[in-house]
């Protein structure tokens, strides 16, 4: 069977000679670097990988994220994003007023009646606050057979 170029002993001397001095590319970090071939693997020849044309040092994290579709954010350079976005959450969070970025966010909210905690996006709190709503909304419990549910709901009834 035949190795596949990065099990060679003659690849581990390339990579190390090749990173020897580097940093990442993308965030500067001198630990834990690899060599990324930007080019598909599967379109380089073991001879074009093993000679390193094109290659880029980045570390594990830069490197992970490059092959989930994300890129370092300019602004922060600590987190990512989608390549299709200009900055990373907590930078475009930043640029918002600050009652827009709670609106956009996840809130715990305790249920009054059974003490379950959801997650309620600001700007639907106003309705899906409310026990009535929350139940409706956000419970994996059937309103009509849950027992608390249906006792409070009674309860309101009656007033």
């Amino acid at each position: 069977m035949k190795s596949k170029p990065w099990q060679l002993s003659r690849w581990k001397e390339a990579r190390e000679k090749f990173l020897k001095g580097k940093c990442c590319e993308w965030c500067s970090s001198e630990e834990k670097l690899v060599v990324h071939h930007p080019q598909a693997r599967y379109s380089l020849s073991d001879e074009q990988y093993e000679s390193l044309e094109g290659a880029i040092a980045l570390c594990q994290r830069c490197h992970f994220s490059l092959h989930k579709g994300l890129v370092l954010c300019r602004v922060c350079k600590s987190n990512y994003h989608r390549s299709d976005r200009e900055k990373c959450w907590h930078c475009f969070k930043k640029s918002l007023p600050s009652k827009k970025v709670w609106d956009l966010e996840d809130h715990p909210y305790k249920h009054p009646w059974c003490g379950k905690t959801f997650k309620i996006k600001g700007d639907d709190w106003e309705f899906e606050a409310d026990p009535k709503s929350c139940c409706i909304e956000h419970c994996d419990v059937e309103c009509n057979s849950c027992v608390i549910a249906n006792e409070h709901w009674a309860e309101e009834d009656d007033l």
